[in-house]
């Protein structure tokens, strides 16, 4: 990720590869919340709340996703072929999963 100017008084980070995208910092209230929102042009926006909670075994991690999808094309892929989860919330709980030594690490659901 690469740090870009500040928006109203937020962090503006940009997730470089494929696709780039900008999100503000909302909320940053670690280790327990973080709140982003999608600050580049696109066939898509909305913010996405992670929220982290000890469960006495472990951590709960919940992602929280309000987003929207602007084009019906768009929205039909997504919904259908790509599936809306698959890149947001299913490949970072793997990634953040996987960073913990769980190879085999699958969302749930």
């Amino acid at each position: 990720m690469i740090r870009l100017r500040d928006r109203d008084g937020h962090a503006v980070w940009r997730e470089e590869g494929r696709n780039p995208l900008a999100f503000e910092t909302l909320v940053a209230d670690a280790p327990a919340r973080l709140v982003r929102r999608i600050v580049s042009d696109g066939p898509f926006g909305g913010q996405w709340t992670i929220a982290l909670a000890d469960d006495g075994a472990g951590t709960t991690v919940t992602v929280t996703e309000d987003g929207e999808i602007y084009s019906p094309l768009f929205r039909f892929v997504s919904r259908l072929v790509l599936g809306h989860t698959r890149t947001m919330i299913d490949g970072y709980l793997r990634m953040l999963a996987r960073s913990r030594g769980d190879v085999d690490a699958q969302p749930p659901g």
